[in-house]
């Protein structure tokens, strides 16, 4: 046995404290000569011997009270191996005790003085051997630890997900959380083993000491790129269980956001039904996102790439929702909310480090509108961007006014204004030339100087003599077989020309092995395909596909199923196509898009874009009219798929300048740049990336030939700069809205994750049961020890008011007994 605080054992020394009062008390009876009362002084000595007994156990039972308290408050402690051993002392003490009173009581009533000594002796043999056998026992038991618990493995897994940045009360829950697992672990051994995990990659491990693992904890912040944290749990479970220790607890510390059990939790439930040994997992739940929150989508631009001094719409849409208890009149109420637009000034002399801070260019209000909500409400809002001059520009999109959840009341973007691209479009017919120029020159005329593309409109008899080459793209409408013939097309797409093919009637005249006619370029044309009544349509097989993904943005999608479509080539598609729409009902690809590759030179390979259409467009002659209705009087879907596959195949709007946080970005330079020479620079380029929440730049090298700049590291969102000699480019990245639900998750999820005898789920830190996990080394005796000072003293006070009562019969002073 120990005792965890072992100084108090000097309150034994307070045991005196009664014997002291005693004999202070204590008086000599004097002796009065009184004739009267003389017989009766043999009467009174025999009273007197027995009161003088029963004082002296009241005293023991004080100076024994006394003693209590004090080893209560030390707190005494056996080893759990030992307990068996320490029952059995405990009842030799017990019956010393019950041997003792009994000699006592067999003494006061004047039994035969052998039985008395025989039971002295006996309880004070039993109890010498209860004293050195616990003497013993304590000599050579196992060391008790003389912390407030013993050893334990710990690994605390901090929910540092977008959700945590919720603020209640000016506090964020990622403070609370802080907070609570330092808490936590004050509650341990500073001997314990101690993991910190959070939603990063990092690998876990076991901290040094408390001291760092506390450290760490305070250093955490939120992370827009969370892991997933089944993998996070999966890895504390592992860890603790490496560790030798006999206690292992795994604490969860979360809100319980949808956004962040939302995963698959196979591996847990199956990593803890592999348990050789006990791993409690408790799970604590003490903050919850309560208030009104005004979130803010994705900001959609009608155009990533406007035309210079041409003013650009960005729309969004604003929300306005309650979590938790909320006052009611607050919940009906009607609420004003405003955003502005601000835009960076053009400077590419900044960003830059100046005295450690990141120095960013000016912003200006270009901007401003308002709507109101109700809770559960959404609206449309609707900004434009200036006209802007040539070059890369960025800006962002704020609520005015704070929230608790400030990450969603700001969105950035990124636009390019470039200079117009040269674009040829190809047909038999004028009129359809002229439709399909239009539309992809729209708003401007087809032939304004400031339109993003100049258009060129040939026939194809005029193909064969026209320099390719001088065009981003060339649009092929309803070509015929001999518009391939030779190898014109199939080189112009090889050195990084982009084709947009429309198949039409024409296509006729190409037999089965026109593809390899065109040295590849097109998918082999199996048959003409006809279409029962009504017909089919398009349907979207690859949404995020770049030539796809801004129709798919569009506020109630696209009613393809609208515009029907009668015939369509049916083609026969290689491996390395990738079919980007299909039609309906079938396993028949629409639209198609091949790379064709080729080696330049030894340090840069130069691809081409092709994109196949089986169906024609514009289709308002001829025999293409009974193909497909998708010129028809409502034909904006149509009038936005060729603005979409022209901007593609030019490598305009080829590479998005957002890109959602955690994903990779590539940065075309010699696309966003006007006036940059890299592909004729022989020498590497430097460059400096800038970003959000980083007080220093990362250096970048490109080398010579390279166009593109990857950045594998998107993990906050906000504002990337690009900056160095002719470079002045970047993009922006935004947190997607589904890392941002704080609907919080039924309770009996958590079951299906760990299994309902697996964990325990807690919002106070006090309700937490340490003993899970593994049994602890020792056993405390404080709560017995307690208990049998409550007995004592409980004695004590029944014995003093039967010592100290005054009779019944002793008469009031200055009275007469009747």
């Amino acid at each position: 046995m120990t005792f965890l605080n072992a100084t108090l054992m000097f309150g034994l020394g307070a045991m005196a404290i009664p014997l002291v009062l005693h004999l202070i008390s204590k008086r000599e009876p004097k002796t009065v000569s009184f004739p009267a009362v003389r017989f009766l002084t043999s009467s009174y000595q025999s009273n007197r011997s027995r009161l003088q007994v029963r004082r002296w156990w009241l005293l023991a039972l004080r100076m024994l009270a006394i003693a209590a308290v004090a080893v209560t408050l030390a707190r005494p402690a056996i080893s759990r191996s030992l307990s068996t051993t320490w029952i059995s002392i405990g009842i030799l003490v017990a019956l010393g005790v019950v041997l003792l009173i009994m000699a006592a009581v067999a003494y006061s009533r004047g039994q035969a003085k052998s039985l008395s000594l025989g039971l002295l002796g006996t309880a004070l043999l039993t109890l010498v051997i209860s004293l050195f056998w616990g003497g013993a026992t304590v000599a050579r038991g196992p060391t008790i630890n003389v912390d407030a618990q013993a050893p334990a493995a710990i690994a605390i897994v901090i929910d540092n997900s977008p959700t945590s940045a919720w603020m209640t009360n000016g506090e964020s829950h990622l403070q609370r959380h802080i907070a609570m697992a330092v808490d936590l672990l004050s509650r341990f051994a500073p001997t314990s083993r101690i993991a910190i995990l959070d939603r990063s990659p990092t690998p876990a491990s076991f901290s040094i000491d408390m001291a760092s693992a506390i450290s760490k904890i305070e250093s955490l912040s939120t992370r827009e790129v969370a892991v997933p944290i089944e993998s996070r749990l999966d890895a504390a479970i592992r860890l603790v269980r490496t560790s030798d220790l006999e206690s292992r607890h795994v604490f969860v510390l979360t809100d319980l956001a949808e956004s962040t059990w939302a995963g698959e939790s196979n591996s847990v439930r199956s990593t803890l039904a592999q348990a050789e040994s006990p791993v409690a997992v408790t799970i604590i739940d003490a903050v919850k996102s309560q208030g009104l929150n005004r979130r803010l989508g994705l900001p959609r631009l009608s155009d990533q790439t406007p035309p210079r001094e041409s003013p650009s719409p960005v729309s969004m849409v604003v929300s306005l929702e309650t979590f938790g208890e909320v006052d009611p009149a607050i919940s009906t109420a009607e609420t004003p909310i405003t955003a502005e637009m601000l835009l960076y000034e053009y400077d590419p002399t900044r960003p830059l480090i100046r005295d450690g801070e990141l120095v960013l260019p000016a912003t200006r209000n270009v901007d401003r509108t308002s709507v109101r909500l109700t809770p559960g409400q959404s609206a449309e809002m609707v900004l434009t961007i200036p006209p802007l001059k040539i070059g890369t520009h960025h800006g962002l999109v704020r609520l005015v006014g704070d929230d608790p959840y400030t990450p969603d009341d700001e969105r950035h973007f990124t636009v390019r204004v470039l200079p117009p691209t040269r674009l040829l479009v190809v047909g038999s017919v004028p009129d359809e030339t002229l439709r399909i120029a239009q539309v992809i020159a729209a708003p401007a005329a087809w032939d304004d100087m400031n339109a993003e593309f100049t258009i060129d409109r040939i026939n194809f008899d005029d193909l064969l003599p026209t320099r390719l080459d001088d065009y981003a793209a060339a649009v092929l409408l309803d070509p015929p077989g001999q518009a391939f013939a030779g190898s014109q097309l199939i080189d112009y797409a090889s050195r990084g020309g982009g084709l947009l093919v429309c198949l039409g009637p024409a296509a006729a005249s190409m037999r089965s092995d026109a593809s390899a006619t065109a040295g590849g370029l097109l998918p082999t044309l199996s048959r003409r395909w006809r279409v029962p009544d009504p017909g089919t349509f398009l349907q979207v097989v690859r949404e995020s596909h770049p030539a796809i993904a801004p129709l798919e943005l569009a506020t109630g999608g696209v009613p393809w199923n609208q515009f029907l479509i009668q015939q369509y080539w049916k083609m026969e598609t290689a491996e390395e196509d990738l079919i980007l729409m299909s039609y309906a009902s079938t396993e028949h690809a629409a639209l198609v898009e091949r790379i064709i590759r080729r080696d330049s030179s030894p340090m840069k390979k130069t691809e081409g874009r092709v994109l196949v259409l089986s169906t024609p467009l514009p289709a308002l002659a001829g025999d293409a009219r009974s193909w497909n209705q998708l010129f028809g009087s409502e034909s904006w879907p149509a009038f936005y798929l060729v603005r979409d596959l022209v901007g593609y195949v030019s490598g305009r709007d080829a590479q998005s300048s957002t890109t959602a946080v955690g994903q990779p970005h590539v940065v075309s330079i010699d696309a966003t740049n006007a006036n940059s020479d890299a592909n004729d620079d022989a020498t590497s380029k430097r460059l400096q990336l800038f970003t959000p929440g980083r007080t220093s730049a990362v250096p970048l090298t490109m080398e010579p030939g390279e166009t593109e700049v990857v950045i594998a590291e998107v993990n906050q969102s906000g504002t990337y700069w690009l900056r160095g000699d002719d470079v002045y480019s970047g993009f922006s990245a935004h947190l997607p809205e589904q890392f941002a639900l704080f609907d919080r998750i039924d309770p009996s999820t958590l079951d299906e994750w760990f299994g309902a005898d697996q964990y325990s789920l807690t919002g106070n830190m006090d309700d937490i049961d340490f003993s899970r996990g593994g049994q602890s080394q020792s056993i405390l005796l404080q709560s017995p020890a307690m208990l049998l000072a409550l007995i004592v003293f409980l004695l004590e006070q029944v014995l003093s008011n039967r010592f100290y009562r005054s009779p019944a019969s002793v008469p009031r002073q200055g009275m007469a007994p009747a």
